[in-house]
């Protein structure tokens, strides 16, 4: 970049100096002969003036259209450069040279019919003519020669130097976009290993949590668990009523899941049980033990708060739970001492809801609402 800059430098100041040089030798002509004469040299030396400007002028711009760059583009550049202007550049070109060769006899004839004019002009002063048709040609060539090297020495480099920095920024944006494009498509395959992991290891811990939830009676099982109950000494029921009791409370505790299901999805045992743990001297109650961050053991019990009024003995209970816990998500669970308890696993909080009294009694608890319980816990 240093070195083209010394070029470009050094090309511009040799054309400078070679411009001034050349305007120096056409001005003294252009004021020598007026002064020289017996015509009115200082309106001759204006004419003179603005005509060797004006043919200046011309000759640059047409020197400069003569050296108009074009520059090729590779096909591994996304960057494709203007060139309508080097078009039109070559357009005018050929046909200022065809003109040029067509009329290439009549030159001499114009050069001479503007020297006339200015003859006459100035009232037929002797070499007026040729004086006029020496700055034209003179000022003409001087300024297509400056215009050419200019533009083909100092504008053309300055021209590259613009493109290579614009291409050499297009190409830094292009592999910086590359290499995003190839971050996001590694970060995308993590993603997916991390994901298929996550999923593994949640599909273990949902089967985990499965075996660890078993019901403790099965509702496919209960017509042989009241047979068993109603041959205990303890229990005063027969079998009869135990099927049908149980039966009732799960066909309610189903239209409870379903009502629930369409009006909160997440959680639909809540407000389906009559929103108190506590009722007809029944209590259902939960103690949450975190095991490990976001793993919870629940500890379930429904008692009786009056001594004087226990559970009886051998009574089946059912807890309503989430809809994860199978399906349906019941749990039948048998009082023994006075009191039914039941122990699962859970990854977050949710409302249980409970039959008591053979379906008389409802009872309702959020765990959310528990004390003691953690902010993860609860919004899990």
């Amino acid at each position: 970049m240093m070195d083209q800059t010394k070029i470009i430098l050094g090309a511009e100041t040799s054309i400078l100096k070679s411009f001034l040089i050349s305007l120096t030798v056409g001005l003294i002509g252009v004021v020598g002969f007026p002064l020289s004469s017996n015509v009115s040299g200082f309106s001759l030396i204006f004419i003179g003036i603005l005509l060797g400007m004006a043919s200046l002028g011309c000759g640059f711009f047409t020197g400069t259209l003569f050296g108009m760059p074009k520059r090729n583009t590779t096909d591994s550049s996304d960057y494709t450069l203007n060139n309508s202007l080097v078009e039109i550049s070559e357009w005018l070109t050929k046909i200022i040279v065809g003109l040029g060769l067509v009329n290439l006899k009549q030159i001499p004839k114009y050069l001479n019919s503007l020297g006339q004019f200015l003859k006459q002009d100035s009232n037929g002063q002797s070499y007026v003519d040729i004086y006029a048709m020496c700055i034209l040609v003179y000022f003409s060539i001087l300024g297509l020669y400056i215009g050419y090297n200019y533009m083909r020495l100092v504008l053309s480099l300055k021209y590259k130097t613009v493109d290579d920095n614009m291409l050499k920024e297009l190409v830094k944006v292009n592999e910086k976009l590359e290499e995003t494009k190839n971050e996001n498509e590694k970060l995308k395959e993590v993603t997916t290993v991390l994901q298929d992991e996550v999923d593994v290891k949640g599909n273990v811990t949902k089967e985990l949590l499965k075996i660890a939830n078993k019901p403790e009676i099965p509702i496919e099982d209960i017509q042989v668990k009241s047979a068993e109950i109603a041959n205990r000494e303890d229990v005063n029921e027969s079998e009869s009523n135990i099927k049908s009791y149980v039966k009732n409370m799960i066909n309610n505790a189903q239209k409870k899941l379903e009502k629930g299901l369409s009006m909160n999805i997440n959680d639909p045992q809540h407000g389906q049980w009559g929103g108190n743990a506590i009722n007809n001297e029944r209590q259902l109650s939960a103690e949450v033990i975190e095991r490990s961050k976001g793993f919870f053991m629940i500890n379930i019990k429904v008692e009786s708060t009056n001594a004087d009024n226990p559970l009886k003995s051998g009574e089946i209970i059912l807890l309503a739970l989430h809809n994860t816990f199978g399906d349906p998500p019941f749990r039948l669970l048998t009082v023994e001492n006075g009191k039914a308890e039941l122990s699962l696993f859970s990854y977050g909080s949710f409302t249980i809801g409970a039959f008591a009294d053979r379906g008389k009694t409802e009872l309702e608890l959020n765990l959310a609402t528990l004390p003691n319980v953690s902010e993860y816990f609860k919004t899990h």
